[in-house]
């Protein structure tokens, strides 16, 4: 189920059955009950139901009674799932069918690699080696099985530097489910080809992916680095949890792209610009507007994880560089600038241009924020992210940690460990480091 991620005002007078194990509680959301049921849906991740019938108008008293009733119960539940338990601290917080367990991986031609195992822990996987060992390019195996794309480059340039024409990737988990990745430069298409347990995919669908977090050196940079770094990580963000906006940020490219190659051309008219402006529109104010609906949910949560991080409560903010508009008024906008646009030989107006700003005790962070602060704050965002995407997506995510130890002291690397503990979690690093219940690997 999609949680969603504001209440409208159509929401106002509905009432709520949720189901926490046996129970079922009614509000209406009126008031201070509003409040109450964002935070229950923090809680409650299954069995949601919301039906259009107001049984508690004109009885001030009996909705003031539900409310205490819904209150009490949600204080009974693990923050983390949503379970109702008399001892939230140990407790397994997803079933079977919401978590992934990691086994064997095997990469074959792959960057450095010509034919490697890795088994991976239940809990937690250490690969420590030199740099250059092929660490990295481990992560990049998990996160290409299990996203259907590489997060440094091409298909091509994964290939192992000898001559080979090939790469291929196995992943197992503890079910024995099997998913295989495939690439063969050597056949005309040239394109990589999925199988899980099997069946043949030329890409992965949707529901096929299973939520990746990864946290790599280069994500310290968010703070101070382009505008297209950080819309990057909003809107892979955003993807893992809502497969339209990938659909939607997918075509409003493909749209760009024809555009942009028509305003480069000599002679063009409006009427051949139209159908590109009605898709920028359509997809445009789509992505725009998820954006800011999920930079709300982020302002909700930063400073208080940030708190836990830094053992500071510093004011932080996240702004959306870019006006919030409709489909209509980016048609009018992108006409009116045909001409300008045509001069530039791009479209300078849409969420492609837009960017987000992270504002520390009323500044700039990029001006203010030390190097221990930036730090603390990017870790913050990788812990929402997790979190996030548990729970709105009922699975649980696959932490990648590329050699993040380095760039961390001793109490953040515990926290980290901590905070992920929950998580299975492959980490590299040149150096050994200490944490419960891990597997190590070794590379020379």
């Amino acid at each position: 189920m999609e949680i969603p991620l504001s209440f409208k005002n159509e929401f106002d007078n509905l009432k709520v059955l949720a189901n926490v194990k046996d129970e079922k509680i009614e509000c209406l959301l009126k008031g201070n009950s509003l409040e109450v049921y964002k935070k229950g849906l923090e809680y409650i991740k299954h069995d949601l139901s919301i039906n259009a019938r107001d049984l508690y108008s004109g009885d001030k008293y009996k909705f003031e009674e539900e409310n205490r009733i819904f209150k009490n119960i949600f204080s009974e539940c693990c923050p983390c799932c949503g379970k109702r338990l008399k001892n939230k601290k140990n407790h397994e917080i997803f079933t079977d069918n919401e978590k992934m367990i990691l086994k064997i991986l095997r990469v074959q031609n792959f960057r450095t690699h010509s034919d490697f195992i890795l088994e991976i822990g239940e809990k937690s996987t250490l690969i420590s080696g030199a740099n250059g060992s092929g660490k990295t390019s481990l992560l990049e195996a998990i996160y290409f099985t299990l996203q259907g794309t590489s997060f440094r480059s091409s298909d091509k340039e994964i290939l192992r530097n000898d001559g080979s024409s090939w790469f291929r990737i196995d992943l197992k988990d503890s079910k024995d489910s099997l998913r295989t990745v495939t690439f063969d430069n050597s056949l005309t298409s040239s394109k990589k080809q999925f199988l899980i347990d099997g069946n043949k995919k030329a890409r992965l669908s949707a529901n096929l992916r299973v939520p990746v977090v990864l946290f790599e050196p280069e994500d310290l940079q968010l703070l101070s680095g382009s505008p297209n770094r950080r819309r990057n990580f909003l809107d892979h963000f955003l993807a893992q949890i809502y497969p339209s906006f990938q659909l939607a940020l997918s075509r409003y490219n493909k749209a760009l792209k024809q555009r942009n190659n028509l305003l480069k051309s000599d002679n063009f008219s409006k009427i051949e610009l139209f159908p590109w402006d009605l898709m920028l529109a359509e997809y445009g104010s789509e992505i725009i507007s998820k954006r800011c609906e999920f930079i709300k949910l982020l302002n909700s949560k930063i400073e208080n994880i940030y708190a836990e991080i830094s053992g500071v409560k510093d004011s932080i903010k996240i702004q959306y560089l870019g006006d919030n508009v409709s489909k209509s008024e980016i048609l009018a906008i992108l006409s009116e600038n045909v001409e300008r646009d045509k001069i530039l030989g791009y479209t300078s107006f849409g969420p492609h241009k837009h960017d987000i700003q992270f504002i520390f005790n009323g500044k700039p962070a990029q001006n203010v924020a030390s190097r221990g602060e930036n730090r603390s704050l990017v870790l913050a965002l990788k812990f929402i992210e997790t979190d996030i995407l548990a729970e709105l997506t009922g699975k649980r995510p696959i932490v990648l940690l590329d050699d993040v130890f380095s760039e961390l002291d001793n109490e953040r690397q515990k926290l980290l460990t901590k905070h992920f503990s929950k998580y299975q979690t492959i980490i590299t690093s040149t150096n050994d480091i200490q944490v419960d219940e891990c597997k190590i690997t070794s590379l020379t």
